[in-house]
């Protein structure tokens, strides 16, 4: 099953940097990108409602098959419109919207996967998330290695035609999985609206003051954390090489699989809550860090995979952490709410960064600078400007530390996890 994943995980990784370089060589468009990840963000919002209701009616195996196939989809269309020389960088945004709507309930059926094959053990159930976290890492490290490449072979087309084939794989692979996944236990057949479903689970989410600290947390550092994200990529491509730009890519994976293999081969230490308070507080110092190293490609190199280790860290406790107090018939509905919660701000703070950038931080540079409105020198005064965005982000996160830690710390100090579901069903 895990194999099967991270196979198309490898794919999806060629698609996802041909996409990058295919937009930005086309369009240098900072707010195309903004627009990417608002694509991307924006599923796990609106579609909720009917993922939870999917998740309620519809066999886990069936859904992350259903997956798959439908992942396959926006590759296959780039492919072939790539072939015939056309760029069409809305199909682009089509692609990632529709693989973040096809992730909205697919991964809280693999979520609940995972916890069925641990059988109720938290150090496995630990483990296996380590291990999918270090193999979708050692996918993303091959992708743009390797996907740089081929790029430079076979351009859009080939990664693309890679993707569909890497998916294909991963749909045999999990075909041959299904017969020893069991099937999820308390699966409904009586009829409810979507919306019910989802303010049900919903209402048992926030019955809980620590997780409902923890989500407005992530909701707030996940929102500047999407806008710094964006807003790098176009901020390297200015001064860097394809070459040492899936150099920078691959050192961000080899943080995810560190950080992956960190946990799953070692045994995880206590208190969770600490452990995702200092993981933020890495990414925040690794957001300000990387915002001053302009054109110093490898302080950004050791800079990003610091700040996608600490991602990973941050993503592996706070799974454990909601895995190990959501009952299992419960669990792949209440992912999606939590999802939909913690990324509830990313769209808006994404929409909302292209109008402060445009009419806040240029008028502040090109005020500070006079000479940065000649046209010879606006690209140079551009990278500041996505610099000075990148350095907000993470002063943002730093500042939402000191707001929500300390209840955090309190809440989780006196609540022991397994007292959290005591007379909830």
């Amino acid at each position: 099953m895990a194999g099967a994943q991270i196979t198309g995980a490898l794919g999806s990784a060629f698609t996802r940097f041909g996409i990058n370089l295919w937009i930005y060589n086309h369009t240098e468009s900072i707010s195309l990108f903004l627009v990417l990840n608002i694509a991307g963000a924006l599923p796990s919002v609106v579609a909720a409602p009917f993922a939870s209701y999917l998740l309620y009616r519809v066999p886990l195996r069936t859904l992350i098959l259903l997956g798959n196939v439908a992942v396959m989809i926006g590759p296959a269309a780039i492919f072939l419109v790539a072939l015939t020389g056309h760029h069409v960088v809305e199909l682009g945004v089509a692609t990632v919207l529709l693989s973040a709507l096809v992730d909205t309930f697919a991964w809280p059926a693999l979520s609940a996967v995972i916890t069925l094959l641990a059988d109720g053990r938290e150090e496995e159930r630990t483990r296996i998330n380590g291990w999918l976290e270090s193999g979708d890492a050692a996918s993303g490290i091959a992708g743009p290695v390797l996907g740089a490449f081929l790029y430079s072979i076979g351009g859009v087309p080939l990664l693309c035609g890679l993707d569909v084939l890497t998916v294909g794989v991963a749909i045999v692979a999990t075909l041959i999985a299904v017969p020893l996944i069991p099937r999820p236990v308390g699966l409904a057949r009586r009829r409810v609206s979507p919306v019910r479903v989802l303010v049900a689970d919903a209402r048992w989410v926030f019955d809980r003051p620590p997780m409902r600290r923890l989500l407005l947390l992530f909701a707030v550092c996940n929102g500047f954390l999407a806008v710094g994200a964006a807003v790098s990529t176009p901020f390297f491509l200015s001064f860097m090489t394809p070459r040492a730009f899936g150099i920078v890519e691959t050192a961000g994976a080899a943080g995810l699989f560190v950080a992956g293999i960190s946990v799953g081969a070692l045994k995880w230490p206590e208190k969770p809550a600490e452990r995702i308070l200092l993981g933020w507080g890495s990414i925040a110092a690794c957001l300000l860090a990387v915002s001053i190293s302009v054109r110093f490609t490898p302080a950004i190199v050791v800079i990003q995979f610091v700040l996608f280790a600490s991602i990973g860290f941050v993503n592996i406790a706070s799974q454990g952490l909601w895995q190990s107090i959501t009952p299992l018939h419960r669990q792949a509905r209440v992912f999606v709410v939590r999802r939909m919660i913690a990324r509830s701000t990313i769209p808006v703070f994404l929409a909302a960064a292209a109008p402060i950038s445009d009419h806040i931080v240029v008028p502040f540079w090109r005020w500070l600078y006079r000479e940065a409105a000649s046209p010879s020198l606006w690209h140079s005064a551009n990278e500041t400007v996505q610099a000075t965005l990148i350095f907000g982000c993470g002063l943002a996160i730093a500042a939402a530390l000191i707001v929500f830690a300390p209840g955090l710390v309190r809440s989780f100090g006196r609540a022991r996890l397994d007292t959290l579901n005591k007379g909830m069903p």
